[in-house]
């Protein structure tokens, strides 16, 4: 089996941020990898009761499907590679197409919620696992193929389970043929694709199907307790007129959860040093649609659906002045901001 052809990387989507040269060097070093003889090992995430972490155990595989599984990655690298792949920072908010990928910095404090999930598959080898019980079936979450070359980091690639994959759990029904005769097939039988839905190396983790990876990693119940409880702690910091509706708002979008994890992890809300005059002080410096109202005497930032996103990013401090040219700036993709002296 060939390398797949390195192409070249796009390192900046229209409107997007530009991943860091480490992320192009990392997938560009996962293209051009030499997969042919690296070990190959088969990991499956379960839980066997709903609210209990995820356990990790590597399956013992044949020769035959060990090969089967060892041509999966090269696959997926060269049907990806035969297109100019665009790379693009991880936004949950935006629809990934078939020719781009997203970075996930997994030292990222905004992606520990992901980094805690894999780590045990990244750390160790796990304990083998020489049979499932109902309940561990009934829990599989995703499985991982990782390859291990003798001269790099493994490289680990992630696919959701989906029950449809246990042909026993399918409306289908299997069946084998026995002399001149057809039997019900009565053992658990499952059945495996060539799909990757994403690949970590190292620290580094790249998104190929979005709505895969969010389902993979429960990122929707996970950053919805976050996300609540950011904002709940920012309101006792700074009071938020129509907070009711900005959690209910939030509940309803990863996008505005994300954002909401990633202001959790600002230092000011950490120490509780921010007050209503510093955010007042850059509403108007840069002309932000972010009012302060009264309600019984007190000052409260509002919230209105219609400006969630310039209310968020000013919590998130992502209103900057430049000391080079004296220019206000976005942070989100450094888009230049008129400011106000």
């Amino acid at each position: 089996m060939g390398e797949p052809e390195k192409k070249v990387l796009v390192f900046r989507a229209p409107g997007g941020d530009a991943p860091p040269p480490e992320a192009v060097q990392a997938l560009s070093e996962i293209f051009e990898a030499d997969l042919k003889s690296a070990e190959v090992r088969l990991h499956i995430a379960f839980t066997e009761r709903p609210a209990e972490e995820l356990r990790f155990r590597q399956l013992q595989l044949s020769k035959n499907v060990a090969i089967e599984f060892a041509g999966i990655m090269p696959a997926r690298l060269k049907d990806l590679a035969s297109q100019d792949v665009e790379l693009r920072t991880y936004d949950p908010g935006t629809p990934l197409l078939a020719h781009q990928v997203e970075y996930v910095d997994l030292d990222s404090p905004r992606h520990k919620l992901v980094r805690d999930q894999i780590e045990p598959v990244r750390s160790s080898r796990l304990k083998p696992i020489h049979e499932m019980g109902d309940s561990q079936i009934a829990g599989l979450r995703f499985y991982v193929i990782s390859l291990h070359g003798s001269t790099q980091e493994p490289i680990y690639g992630f696919r959701l389970f989906s029950q449809k994959q246990e042909l026993t759990q399918s409306r289908f029904f299997g069946v084998v043929i026995g002399g001149s005769s057809f039997d019900r097939l009565q053992r658990r039988v499952f059945l495996f694709d060539g799909e990757i839905h994403c690949i970590a190396f190292g620290s580094h983790l790249f998104v190929l199907r979005k709505d895969k990876f969010h389902q993979m990693f429960r990122l929707f119940e996970k950053l919805k307790k976050t996300a609540a409880k950011t904002l709940r702690t920012f309101d006792r910091m700074v009071p938020v007129a129509n907070l009711s509706r900005l959690l209910e708002d939030c509940q309803k979008s990863v996008a505005m959860q994300t954002k909401a994890l990633s202001i959790s992890n600002k230092t000011y809300l950490k120490k509780k040093s921010a007050s209503m005059a510093d955010f007042r002080r850059v509403i108007e410096m840069f002309g932000l649609n972010v009012q302060v109202v009264k309600e019984k005497g007190e000052q409260k930032l509002l919230y209105e659906p219609g400006n969630r996103w310039e209310f968020l990013r000013l919590l998130d401090d992502d209103y900057l002045l430049s000391d080079m040219t004296g220019r206000g700036y976005e942070a989100t993709g450094k888009r230049r901001r008129r400011i106000r002296r």
